[in-house]
């Protein structure tokens, strides 16, 4: 998640956008988890002060699963000022022109979400795991 943020920071730089995810350095920069979260915490506090760019529409962090790894962003993520959206809502999210620029967005998404089987008939993750020719990613679509 940290050298997410680290990248994200420079990719809005680029863009012309100054941006709090500057300060973010990358996961070896930090002795620890804590360290870590300490940073994403004062990064939080200017989000929740200054904003971030309206123009650049709600910031979506989409987190796929839920094994270590994105147990462990989500564990940072939390450190900013958030609110939690379901995948189902994403879409209204980003039309929504009053969306809370003082908030980064979260969203957890798992196979059900996006795992559908060819034929239409119903997700089952043993069977998809088994037979994944029976089913495509929609991720792209939703």
């Amino acid at each position: 998640f940290m050298d997410g943020t680290n990248g994200l920071g420079h990719r809005l730089l680029t863009l012309g956008f100054g941006n709090p995810f500057l300060a973010c350095g990358l996961s070896y920069m930090y002795r620890c988890v804590a360290d870590a979260r300490l940073d994403m915490v004062r990064t939080g506090l200017v989000i929740q002060d200054d904003g971030l760019p309206r123009e650049l529409g709600p910031l979506v962090f989409v987190f796929t699963g839920d094994g270590n790894v994105t147990r462990g962003a989500i564990h940072v993520f939390k450190s900013l000022p958030h609110v939690w959206v379901r995948p189902d809502k994403l879409k209204e999210l980003v039309e929504d022109p009053g969306f809370d620029n003082k908030k980064v967005y979260g969203c957890q998404v798992r196979m059900e979400d996006y795992i559908e089987r060819v034929d239409g008939g119903p997700f089952s993750k043993s069977e998809y795991l088994a037979h994944p020719e029976l089913y495509k990613s929609v991720f792209h679509e939703k």
